[in-house]
């Protein structure tokens, strides 16, 4: 139990860190840092008691196997339905604020250059370079 408590000790300095680190440090936990500090202690949770159903001898229990590989299925889908939905809300449109900033990636001279149009209304983005770190919707 005690080494339990020296992990979320650590998860707590990390967290403390990231606060001294923050300019506008006012003694209080934001809710970005509170939810990434939950967020960790729940994946430490999940990491744990997976292994021990691990060590369970699944042959008796199919069932419950099953059960596991669809939850698992469940929780690889909402991740990436997470993912969208927080592009969604990032590339959000700035003018109409009812459509999205897709990206589109041209070539001009065999150079990838990407802009961002909104499927709602006419707003554009002015081209740039295209990378690798670019992100967006498509």
């Amino acid at each position: 139990m005690n080494y339990l408590n020296q992990k979320e000790d650590h998860l707590a300095l990390e967290i403390l860190e990231d606060k001294m680190a923050n300019k506008e440090y006012n003694g209080e936990f934001t809710e970005i840092q509170r939810l990434k500090y939950e967020n960790k202690k729940l994946r430490k949770q999940i990491g744990k008691l997976r292994k021990v159903i691990s060590r369970v001898d699944f042959e008796h229990y199919q069932h419950v196997q099953e059960l596991l590989e669809a939850q698992e299925r469940e929780d690889i889908e909402f991740t990436k339905k997470s993912k969208q939905d927080i592009l969604r809300e990032k590339w959000k449109c700035w003018d109409c604020n009812k459509g999205i900033l897709k990206l589109i990636v041209i070539f001009k001279i065999g150079i990838p250059y990407y802009f961002r149009k909104c499927n709602n209304c006419n707003k554009k983005t002015k081209m740039q370079k295209y990378n690798e770190d670019v992100e967006g919707i498509r």
